[in-house]
């Protein structure tokens, strides 16, 4: 007896859990997060509020779900926007910042008009994403390692008649 009361206790843990997750993001309707979504990432992180969702179109597709666990600590979730493998999550303090990133691309070239910089997963590591044109104009994508800031990449389009 004593265990289907533990059993129906974690199922009602879970499901409010699951519950709160959806309603942070209800008002603001982030498209691909869904329900199935957002179960997945509250069973498999102690994500309990997600302030904002960001999308990542690396290799694969990406949901990027930042947010706070009970003690209020920043985390970050990242899922696949098709739901399928695991949910990677990480304290934001384990890895080095937005803002340091966009430092390291200013600091690469000076006259880089930053554009997004997002995080998600890129050969199954925790990545900064960012996205700067040149000074020549020309569009670049650099991958930094989520942690350490190092560079790891960098994809340069070529520029386009105008």
């Amino acid at each position: 007896m004593a265990v289907v009361a533990t059993l129906v206790a974690l199922m009602v843990l879970v499901s409010w859990h699951v519950v709160s997750l959806y309603r942070t993001l209800a008002a603001e309707a982030h498209e691909g997060v869904t329900p199935a979504l957002l179960q997945k990432v509250g069973q498999a992180t102690p994500l309990v509020r997600v302030s904002h969702v960001e999308r990542f179109h690396g290799r694969q597709a990406f949901l990027a779900l930042y947010g706070t666990d009970r003690n209020g600590n920043a985390w970050v979730a990242w899922v696949r926007r098709d739901g399928e493998g695991p949910v990677h999550a990480e304290r934001m303090a384990a890895g080095v910042s937005r803002e340091h990133i966009r430092a390291q691309v200013l600091a690469q070239d000076p006259k880089a008009r930053v554009g997004r910089i997002v995080s998600g997963i890129e050969e199954g590591r925790p990545v900064w994403e960012a996205a700067y044109v040149d000074a020549a104009g020309r569009q670049h994508y650099a991958y930094f390692d989520f942690y350490t800031g190092a560079l790891l990449k960098t994809y340069r389009l070529l520029k386009t008649a105008s």
